[in-house]
């Protein structure tokens, strides 16, 4: 199995100062690119994961030694994009693979799979 992708500190503080507010201006041009090229899509920039909801996961942890870090919080600068058909899903995720659009996919997950919905029905 591939390992999961961590984030480059396990500080909370510098989550938030170094990497999440400098990646979210780079992020923003990212999906308003997304949007030129997907008409059908809706595309939201979503606001800064709230940093007591960020605490709240890096204490719940089931590692007590790791409680508090932040390392593998992945989505504190987020975006959404709805796409109306399994087409345009394809087409939002062969723009986002595009070696030259900036950014790398580093994991998917696939919520369209039996049983892979979130607790909230969710296939995100």
């Amino acid at each position: 199995p591939q390992q999961k992708p961590r984030q480059t500190t396990p500080q909370l503080e510098q989550l938030y100062e170094t990497g999440a507010v400098n990646a979210r201006e780079p992020f923003k041009s990212l999906l308003d690119a997304a949007g030129d090229k997907l008409a059908d899509a809706k595309i939201e920039m979503a606001p800064l994961k709230k940093m007591t909801r960020t605490v709240e996961k890096s204490m719940l942890r089931p590692d007590a030694a790791r409680r508090g870090e932040v390392d593998d919080i992945l989505d504190v600068v987020r975006g959404m994009v709805i796409c109306g058909s399994m087409h345009e899903l394809g087409v939002a995720l062969a723009f986002f693979a595009e070696p030259d659009c900036g950014w790398k996919i580093v994991r998917v997950k696939n919520r369209f799979a039996d049983g892979a919905q979130t607790s909230g029905g969710w296939a995100d």
